[in-house]
C-alpha cells in the first residue's frame, strides 16, 4: 500500500486519560520521551498504511527495528511499548506485530484528495512548460544548444568539484552521528540514575528502622551502579535484600548476639558482598526459619511501583 500523508490527531489528546497515566507513571524527560514516541508510532503506522500494524512487507517490526527507526535506545522503546500495551494503546496480533488500537480514529480521508490535487498541479505545470517551449523563437533554441555545449565543455572540470563537494558533505554527517551517539549515552545515563533513585526510595520505604538516606552523592550513585553490575541485579532484587534485612533480628541487634549500637545502613547493604550474604540467609536468626521464607521479587517490585504511583496521585 502507498503511505498515508495525513493522520488525524484530536486537539485534546494531551488531556486523554491514557496520556495522563503516562505523565503519572513516568518522571522528567522519560515522560516526554514516551509521549513523543506515541506520536512517532502513529506517524509510522500512517506511513506504513497497514491498518495500524507496524509491519514492512508483512514482516512485523520488533523493538530493535523500531529503536533503529526512531533513533532511540532499545531499552527506551521497549519500556514505552510495554506501557502502551498495558494502557491498551497498542496490542500484538497473532503474528507478533504491534497494532495501534482503534486505528480508524487516526486514519485520514484527506490523503487521497491531497495526492490527487498535487498530481493535477504537477501535470498542469508540465503542460504549461511544454506550451511555452513550443512558442519560443528558434534563436532562443540555438542559444540553449550553445549553452548546453558550453556546459559540457566544463563538465570535466566540474567533476572534481562535485567529487570534493560530495566528500565534504559526507564528512559533515559525522557530527550528527556523534550527536546521536551522545544522546543515546545521555538516555542510558538517565535510565541508570532513575534506577538508582528507585533503589534508594525502596530502601527508605522498607528499612524504616535503619538510617535513612538523605542525600545521593555522586560517589554513592556510582557505588549503586557498580553494585548492580556485579550482582546483575535490578530494583526487584534490592527490594528483596532490603526486606530480608529489615525483618532480620540479628542485624537489628535484637537477638542478644550483636551490639545494639550498630545497625546496617544503605551503603553497607548495597555492598555486593554483604548483599549476597543477606540473600543467602547468612544473618537470619533460627526463629525466622533459616532462610527467612520465600519472597516473590516481581510482586515486591510491583507493590513498590503501586506505592509510588499512589503517593504521586
Amino acid at each position: 500500500m502507498s503511505e498515508m500523508k495525513w493522520i488525524k490527531i484530536v486537539t485534546d489528546i494531551i488531556d486523554d486519560e491514557k496520556m495522563l497515566m503516562i505523565e503519572m507513571m513516568c518522571k522528567g524527560s522519560r515522560r516526554d520521551t514516551v509521549q513523543l514516541l506515541w506520536f512517532e508510532t502513529l506517524a509510522l503506522a500512517g506511513k506504513l498504511n497497514e491498518g495500524g500494524r507496524l509491519t514492512v512487507n508483512g514482516i512485523p517490526m520488533d523493538e530493535k527495528a523500531l529503536a533503529k527507526k526512531f533513533r532511540r535506545a532499545g531499552r527506551t522503546v521497549a519500556f514505552a511499548f510495554d506501557m502502551f500495551i498495558k494502557l491498551g494503546m497498542v496490542t500484538r496480533d497473532e503474528d507478533g506485530a504491534f497494532c495501534v488500537v482503534n486505528w480508524s480514529r487516526y486514519q485520514s480521508d484527506m490523503s487521497d484528495k491531497a495526492e490527487k490535487s498535487e498530481y493535477d498541479k504537477k501535470r498542469y505545470q508540465e503542460k504549461k512548460a511544454k506550451a511555452d517551449e513550443a512558442d519560443e523563437p528558434s534563436e532562443k533554441s540555438e542559444k540553449k544548444v550553445k549553452k548546453s555545449e558550453n556546459s559540457t565543455f566544463f563538465t570535466g572540470q566540474n567533476k572534481n568539484k562535485n567529487k570534493n563537494k560530495n566528500i565534504s558533505s559526507s564528512s559533515s554527517l559525522s557530527p550528527s552521528s556523534e550527536k546521536e551517539g551522545e544522546e543515546e549515552e545521555e538516555e542510558e545515563e538517565e535510565e541508570k540514575n532513575e534506577l538508582v533513585d528507585r533503589i534508594v526510595d525502596s530502601y527508605n520505604r522498607i528499612c524504616t528502622s535503619y538510617p535513612k538516606v538523605e542525600t545521593i552523592t555522586a560517589a554513592r550513585r556510582n557505588m549503586v551502579i557498580q553494585s548492580m553490575k556485579e550482582l546483575h541485579a535490578g530494583v526487584a532484587d534490592y527490594v528483596k535484600i532490603f526486606t530480608r534485612a529489615h525483618d532480620n533480628d540479628f542485624l537489628k541487634g535484637q537477638d542478644g548476639k550483636k551490639t545494639k549500637n550498630w545497625k546496617p545502613n544503605f551503603d553497607w547493604l548495597i555492598n555486593p558482598q554483604n548483599a549476597t550474604r543477606v540473600l543467602e540467609g547468612c544473618f537470619f536468626s533460627p526463629k525466622q526459619g533459616g532462610n527467612g521464607g520465600n519472597y516473590d521479587a516481581a510482586a515486591f517490585e510491583q507493590e513498590l511501583i503501586d506505592r509510588v504511583i499512589a503517593a504521586e496521585v
